[in-house]
């Protein structure tokens, strides 16, 4: 009985001693989170209006720039600077006086400047858009007209509030110099900018929705920071509300003292606010974007109390499951034990991969199926086995030593090494060690995982040799090669003999499609003639002729085909010169022709020597005939000659025989004779 009080007891003091730490542990984390939380919310507000900071800053520099280049085009602009010299020249040039008119009204209409006036080499205004002669200009205004006219340079005018009618405007000076003798300044243009039209819609806009961000632009003037523009929170403030620099929780005062970045302090109205400095570079200006903090915080306070009241119901929702949880997750626990050492058995049994777990002396202590089947060892002669036999002889301290460096970074590492065999083969491996610890993190043996890859290296040997051996037949081909995109008709590459034949370089020839290269208008001069090639595959021409870059012809025979290479379809087009073939088969054609010709003359001669010899027979016969007639020995034996005169006879065309009363033997002709 006092067994199981004090079980219980223990039960409930361990359960209470879970309770108090899993909520301190809530609490911790509620905590952190809420200061992490706070920390990067900070964070991302300081950046944002450090970004709208940077932003209204470009913005400024952006403006200025434009005014100082909307003066730069009447700054040494002969056309312009004519036309006042003739206007200052002859007041009465009413053709000079509307022209100026009209470069002032236009710039008055497009670029928002409240005025513009002209004023002559003494500082007298002689031209104003809108005209207003009543409108006389600021003395502020007139005491920089001097200097522009002395430094002959562009003058910003900055802030200043005008005599007459208080409104505050800033000014760009543009000297006008006579381009014929550019020493003498004609006069100056002023250029009134009204802040009101654009550049304090421009300070005064955010971003982003909220009710105390504000925009502050102000300068300073001897020990005080002067606001330059007018405020959200309180008005007629421009040139007017001044700050002494002694103020330097203000972030205005800071700014004006050279401060930048994200600062924290006091406002014009005295509320606490987070700001962002910023110099407007080329300006006097000092740019302050600020939001209040009360408006800043507002957000985490929400999700303070958010926080809190998820963590009171966690906890007391957690107290009740808490036991039930422990021991339904001991049994999970023991549960997945059971399954994961299951499942881990089946893997390391079954892999594909040879896995070989051993101790850091090389005693091997477990051996899967796949590593008998691939070294050839069983698991039982393995586990009697050191894994040094499995190493190339001479190797294995070097390879050990090199294992226990890389497992010194305590993380998997995969290598390329060789193995050996029971058989003697060296298999080419890939393997991934892995340093296995107990609980306590102190390492007490090595798992490699080892794949043969040496069917694999084999391919890739052979793939570049391969490879090899068609870029060697490629590049000392004596065809010219092009092989192209069967798809694109790109370029894909060209051998130096097609190269060197044509007489240009390789880059004339790569990614270029073909039809555009001039050497091949015969065949493929457009798309259309591409389109064709691509849909018969194969091509052959033996009578082109291409004309390379010294414009010298040479006579080619082309031969297309279309495969595959890595997957990418693509036409291979064969050119062989043959110029010389063409030469030889003209050469050929020519002794032919004489040939004939020679042959021709030699049958004439033939026939006329046939005839001739016809009829000496026949002169012969007749004499015979004549002494056989006067009763005398015949003088001729022409017996044996019958037959073969009369097959010379019976072969010899008609036409031969001459048709006059003479038969022409060589220069010479006899009589024929009748009867």
């Amino acid at each position: 009985m006092k067994t199981d009080e004090a079980l219980k007891s223990r039960t409930w003091f361990l359960f209470l001693l879970a309770f108090f730490l899993f909520t301190a542990g809530i609490i911790s984390i509620g905590s952190y989170l809420y200061l992490d939380y706070s920390r990067n919310y900070r964070t991302e507000i300081e950046k944002q209006i450090e970004a709208i900071g940077n932003l209204k800053t470009q913005e400024l520099v952006h403006w200025r720039s434009e005014r100082l280049g909307d003066g730069n085009t009447f700054f040494k602009n002969p056309t312009f600077a004519l036309l006042v010299r003739r206007y200052f020249d002859n007041p009465l040039d009413t053709d000079a006086r509307d022209q100026l008119q009209a470069w002032m009204g236009k710039f008055i209409e497009y670029f928002q400047y409240s005025r513009i006036s002209l004023f002559d080499g003494q500082g007298i205004r002689r031209m104003t858009l809108p005209d207003d002669a009543a409108a006389s200009p600021s003395a502020v205004f007139l005491q920089d007209v001097p200097e522009a006219l002395h430094t002959k340079k562009i003058i910003f005018q900055d802030f200043y509030r005008h005599d007459t009618d208080q409104r505050i405007y800033l000014a760009v000076l543009v000297p006008i110099l006579d381009m014929q003798d550019t020493s003498r300044v004609l006069g100056v243009l002023t250029l009134r900018i009204d802040p009101e039209l654009y550049l304090y819609p421009l300070l005064n806009r955010w971003p982003t929705s909220s009710k105390t961000a504000e925009t502050l632009l102000v300068r300073k003037e001897g020990s005080e920071a002067v606001f330059l523009n007018e405020l959200r929170f309180q008005t007629n403030t421009a040139l007017r509300l001044r700050t002494p620099l002694d103020r330097v929780g203000m972030p205005a005062v800071q700014a004006v003292l050279g401060k930048q970045g994200i600062v924290e302090g006091i406002d014009y109205k005295g509320s606490q606010v987070l700001a962002s400095l910023h110099k407007v570079p080329g300006s006097e200006w000092f740019l302050v974007a600020r939001v209040n903090s009360e408006e800043i915080y507002a957000p985490l306070q929400t999700w303070l109390w958010i926080m809190i009241v998820s963590i009171v119901i966690l906890v007391s929702g957690t107290g009740f499951f808490l036991w039930i949880l422990m021991q339904r997750q001991s049994i999970r626990f023991l549960k997945d034990q059971a399954s994961n050492a299951s499942r881990m058995a089946s893997f390391v049994r079954d892999s594909n991969d040879a896995i070989i777990i051993h101790d850091f002396d090389g005693r091997i202590s477990a051996w899967n199926r796949r590593a008998a089947l691939m070294y050839g060892y069983s698991e039982a002669e393995a586990l009697l086995a050191n894994v040094e036999l499995l190493s190339i002889p001479g190797k294995f301290a070097e390879e050990n030593d090199f294992i226990r460096r890389l497992l010194e970074n305590k993380e998997a590492l995969s290598f390329e090494t060789q193995r050996v065999s029971k058989d003697g083969r060296i298999l080419d491996i890939w393997m991934t060690v892995t340093e296995l610890t107990d609980e306590a993190g102190s390492p007490v043996c090595i798992v490699s995982t080892e794949r043969d890859i040496t069917a694999r290296k084999r391919e890739e040997k052979l793939l570049v040799e391969s490879e090899l051996s068609y870029r060697r037949l490629f590049e000392a081909a004596r065809d010219g090669i092009l092989i192209l995109n069967a798809e694109t008709g790109m370029v894909l590459d060209v051998n130096p003999f097609l190269i060197e034949l044509l007489g240009v370089s390789r880059e004339v020839f790569l990614e270029r499609h073909v039809w555009e290269l001039g050497f091949f208008k015969d065949v493929i001069a457009n798309e259309d003639n591409f389109a064709k090639l691509q849909k018969t595959g194969y091509v052959r021409y033996e009578d082109m002729a291409l004309e390379g870059h010294d414009g010298k012809r040479h006579e080619v025979e082309f031969i297309s085909n279309t495969y595959l290479a890595n997957d990418v379809k693509v036409i291979q087009c064969n050119i062989r010169e043959i110029s010389e073939r063409v030469r030889a088969q003209e050469q050929l054609q020519q002794q032919t022709e004489k040939l004939q010709v020679r042959n021709e003359e030699l049958s004439q001669l033939n026939r006329l020597m046939t005839g001739r010899e016809l009829r000496m027979i026949e002169l012969k016969q007749q004499v015979n005939d004549l002494a056989a007639q006067l009763g005398q020995p015949q003088p001729y034996l022409l017996a044996f000659m019958n037959a073969a005169a009369a097959e010379i006879l019976r072969t010899t065309p008609k036409h031969d025989e001459p048709e006059s009363g003479t038969a022409p033997i060589g220069p010479l002709t006899v009589e024929r004779t009748k009867g």
